[in-house]
């Protein structure tokens, strides 16, 4: 099952994925969400922070990179070695679940990334992979939602508690709760 999220810029996206890794603490998550850099009230950058608990620079006004977005430099290389690291041995037949926060214009810059998206997408990978996307469409991300077996809820249109509530039901049908 494939459950994209989707809602206009701080409508909830990250604190739903962060919510949802609390409230599914017992699976073996893979993957990682975004946070924002904020320094004198004004946002400058973004960390990757994986679910294994390391943390790296995604994006930032003040570093020296070959590609930016906006007022953003994107360290490509971080994301790629990173995220690879997170992701790639879920790929391999495994059905832990993914969560990718997010699928958006700053990390569709890495053809790496976009093909291992790709691959997690339309492969036969049996296990939930809960991802947040941009409201704005991207041919990339319009294949994915097409794709059969794809969800995709809007934070705008359902609410925030709505769309968790959805979630986690969905969630809980794919795992069942492990106990000791």
């Amino acid at each position: 099952m494939k459950i994209l999220i989707t809602g206009k810029p701080r409508s909830g996206k990250t604190t739903m994925v962060k919510k949802i890794l609390t409230e599914f603490s017992y699976l073996p998550w893979r993957g990682f969400y975004t946070e924002e850099i904020v320094e004198n009230q004004t946002r400058t950058g973004f960390n990757i922070v994986t679910t294994d608990g390391q943390k790296v620079l995604l994006a930032h006004t003040n570093i020296t990179s070959n590609y930016h977005l906006g007022k953003y430099k994107i360290n490509l290389e971080a994301l790629e070695t990173v995220v690879f690291k997170a992701l790639v041995p879920e790929i391999k037949g495994k059905r832990n679940p993914i969560i990718i926060d997010e699928i958006g214009k700053m990390e569709l810059l890495s053809e790496k990334f976009r093909h291992l998206v790709h691959e997690l997408f339309f492969s036969s990978f049996a296990g939930v992979i809960v991802a947040t996307i941009p409201i704005t469409p991207l041919p990339f991300l319009e294949k994915l939602k097409a794709q059969p077996g794809t969800l995709l809820i809007n934070l705008d249109l359902l609410g925030f508690k709505a769309a968790y509530h959805k979630i986690t039901e969905l969630i809980k049908t794919c795992y069942t709760p492990i106990t000791k």
